[in-house]
């Protein structure tokens, strides 16, 4: 397949997996064994979680958060963000409560992607400080309570499979390559 004019995250992404679509395209490590994902079965899951959060009203521009280590479904929600036409806010795992609600309510997240039950607690810490209407969407399920709506992402992966085909002709038609991708808070300098 001839290779697109690329502009975009989201285009690039496309574009790498109708060209590598069986080939590999992430190893991560689950417990103690490695796992793989072809750029097809990526995609897949990329467009259930892209269409997860539309439907939990993230519309494009809004921001959405990931309080989370290095895994999986780092690379998978902000995949999934862009394909949202979203605005990813990274945030460094190791920050404290109050720095991570501070980037969250800063930024104006709609929503926030949580690793697990540390980076929960984070959330609880300080959930009266975070906006009432915040989405919380675990990766792993956790007892931890919180005012605000969770969901678990494992939910929106076993969907059945949605029609993305229209989400994906929006992104690569209105990406704009000029437009805002991901607010990153660095440390600041001394």
């Amino acid at each position: 397949m001839a290779q697109m004019n690329v502009e975009t995250i989201i285009q690039l992404f496309i574009n790498r997996v109708s060209m590598s679509h069986d080939q590999p395209a992430i190893h991560f490590k689950v417990s103690d064994s490695f796992e793989s994902r072809t750029w097809s079965e990526l995609a897949v899951d990329v467009r259930q979680v892209a269409l997860g959060l539309i439907e939990a009203g993230v519309r494009p521009g809004d921001r959405v958060a990931q309080l989370s280590e290095n895994r999986y479904e780092w690379i998978l929600a902000d995949l999934a963000i862009q394909l949202a036409q979203a605005i990813h806010v990274p945030i460094h795992a190791p920050l404290s409560s109050a720095q991570v609600q501070f980037q969250i309510t800063h930024s104006g997240a709609k929503a926030v992607f949580v690793s697990g039950a540390e980076q929960i607690s984070k959330l609880a810490a300080t959930s009266d400080k975070l906006p009432s209407d915040l989405l919380v969407i675990r990766y792993e399920a956790s007892d931890i309570e919180l005012p605000q709506t969770q969901v678990d992402l494992q939910d929106w992966l076993s969907r059945a499979a949605g029609d993305a085909t229209a989400l994906e002709q929006a992104a690569m038609d209105e990406a704009d390559s000029k437009a805002l991708a991901t607010i990153l808070y660095t440390s600041g300098t001394t």
